[in-house]
């Protein structure tokens, strides 16, 4: 009796042993099973924050924001609009000629001559009276700029005007029996309305005595001239 009571309980203890070891054994393993899905999810998190700092990432990004930049740049910029001349009242067209420019000639120039009277307005667009390199001059060469609205033309003013000479320049026209200005400017000849340059040519066949008050007359018809811009859009 008293070894089958003594076998009892060794069984007894034999099962609460398992049983426990049992229950160590699945612990550990769900332990293990939890510390291994805890890396995985690290291993994962970290695989994303990586792939967001790529290089290509990186150049997507830039790729975005130079699309926005040129977008910007689209928007904001002003488009040419085309130029009208308006010239004082009783001038009247003499002729007008576009070419290829002698200068450039991936560009067009047009001359545009006006007469009225003894006086002869010639407007040069991408074109110049001086020529391509400045070395034909006037009997007095002037500087004009354009108004603050590029619409309109101011040229510069002197006290008095020094007539040219031969000694100076062989291409002087003094003594040709008319006196000649050339306005132009090598700072601001561009109208940037329509980005091309401009230039005019003003003569008087009717030579006066004060030399001065003749040019300032003539400049004052290059002050009068204006542009009406119109809203068609150049290519």
């Amino acid at each position: 009796m008293k070894k089958e009571v003594t076998l009892a309980v060794a069984l007894l203890l034999m099962i609460t042993v398992g049983g426990v070891a049992v229950t160590l054994v699945s612990g550990s393993h769900t332990e293990r099973s939890k510390s291994s899905i805890s890396r995985d999810s690290s291993a994962a998190s970290g695989g994303i924050v990586s792939q967001l700092n790529t290089p290509q990432a990186a150049q997507s990004t830039d790729t975005n924001q130079a699309v926005a930049g040129a977008s910007t740049k689209e928007v904001t910029e002003e488009p040419q609009k085309e130029l009208k001349l308006n010239t004082p009242a009783g001038w009247q067209i003499k002729e007008s000629k576009t070419d290829v420019s002698t200068c450039d000639p991936s560009k067009t120039q047009t001359i545009t001559t006006y007469k009225k009277g003894s006086q002869t307005l010639a407007v040069y667009e991408n074109a110049d009276p001086s020529g391509c390199d400045g070395g034909t001059i006037g009997d007095v060469s002037v500087d004009f700029a354009f108004t603050e609205n590029s619409l309109g033309i101011k040229t510069t003013r002197q006290a008095a005007y020094a007539q040219c000479t031969k000694e100076q320049n062989a291409t002087c026209p003094k003594g040709d029996g008319k006196v000649t200005l050339f306005i132009s400017s090598k700072k601001q000849n561009k109208n940037p309305l329509n980005d091309r340059t401009y230039a005019f040519k003003v003569e008087d066949t009717s030579i006066q005595p004060d030399f001065n008050a003749q040019v300032n007359a003539l400049l004052d018809v290059v002050d009068t001239v204006a542009f009406e811009a119109s809203e068609t859009v150049l290519p």
